[in-house]
């Protein structure tokens, strides 16, 4: 595959990332305060009406397009090479990393 194709499953990546990161954002938001304000964005990310006014619509459409996400990524991830990873890596605790205004998850240590 050449760069623009890998470019492409790269950008589509992170649009469906964005879609479940939209989705949790919505999950989260009367749980967690600083979260509320960004409601209506995630709506709008999903392509859903603010405010909703059809709750088995908006919980269908929630549905819908976290599993077309979770779909998306699943078959890039199925087109990576399937190597072993090293167990230090694995044990090395997560942090957060925003680049471009895309968060994305990293380990630390290198």
């Amino acid at each position: 595959m050449g760069r623009v194709g890998r470019d492409r499953e790269v950008y589509a990546a992170l649009c469906d990332i964005g879609q479940l990161r939209a989705v949790n954002t919505i999950r989260t938001a009367d749980q967690h305060e600083p979260r509320r304000r960004d409601v209506v964005d995630g709506f709008h990310r999903l392509d859903l009406p603010w405010p909703p006014t059809d709750t088995a619509a908006t919980w269908d459409g929630i549905k819908g397009r976290t599993i077309d996400a979770l779909r998306a990524l699943r078959e890039v991830l199925g087109q990576l090479p399937n190597k072993p990873v090293h167990p230090a890596a694995v044990a090395q605790p997560a942090t957060t990393t925003k680049l471009n205004g895309v968060v994305s998850g990293k380990r630390s240590g290198g």
